[in-house]
């Protein structure tokens, strides 16, 4: 399936320091590989998420703040084309995949697996032996994704964008892992992973591959309003 691409392609340029202590957050490796006639082709960036404390706030239902930094995850395939693991990732409702509006995290990908969520270190003093069942603490959270690579089903990577021509601006389109060999005859899906690191972020893998996400005015291609470049994500509820 294929649709007009919305989302963020490109991550926020500022401080590079990962998140410590009791933060929600995490930097993370995440590496694409597909098989062309059985040959492996990869491509990886290193990107980060932090959540900011909200009294009331909830990861899972998307409300609170967060910052994106680094770039989305470039793939270069055959005939000049690109895939991008974008920095968003999906939600299910009522059976479908929708657009989270939230970061794509490991984090996310293990407690799904889970069925928890993670909540704020003071709430999650504030709750009882009970309430702590389906949820997790910042640290508790950190310990479950762990440092080993994390192989990831298809149906647990970001929303990916596919750029047949990356010179030509909102030329992209949002496709499901699963139709991607549709597009590329010879090509199956590889071995994709997510990794914890605190190696330094990729910033500007986007801008060289398509300088045009970065200059003014150039966002506005997708019908949602949500640019390719996004210094910021931020949602108070």
């Amino acid at each position: 399936m294929l649709a007009v691409l919305g989302g963020s392609l490109a991550g926020c340029i500022a401080q590079d320091k990962p998140p410590s202590g009791n933060q929600l957050g995490s930097r993370f490796r995440l590496t694409l590989e597909v098989l062309i006639d059985g040959r492996p082709i990869r491509g990886s960036s290193i990107r980060q998420f932090t959540y900011f404390n909200d009294p009331g706030w909830f990861p899972s239902d998307g409300a609170g703040q967060s910052s994106w930094q680094g770039d989305a995850t470039p793939l270069a395939l055959p005939g000049g084309a690109y895939l991008f693991a974008m920095l968003e990732g999906y939600v299910i409702v009522r059976g479908l995949r929708e657009r989270s509006y939230g970061p794509w995290t490991p984090m996310g990908v293990v407690l799904r697996r889970l069925g928890k969520r993670v909540v704020t270190q003071s709430d999650y003093e504030a709750l009882s032996a009970a309430e702590r069942q389906h949820v997790v603490s910042p640290a508790q959270a950190r310990a479950l994704v762990g440092t080993a690579p994390i192989v990831l089903a298809l149906d647990e990577l970001p929303i990916l964008a596919l750029f047949r021509t990356p010179s030509v601006p909102g030329s992209g389109l949002i496709l499901l892992p699963e139709d991607l060999p549709k597009q590329f005859p010879g090509l199956t899906w590889g071995r994709c992973t997510v990794q914890v690191t605190d190696e330094p972020l990729d910033i500007g893998q986007v801008e060289e591959i398509m300088p045009w996400t970065t200059q003014r005015g150039r966002g506005a291609y997708s019908p949602d309003g949500i640019g390719f470049s996004a210094p910021s994500f931020s949602r108070n509820w």
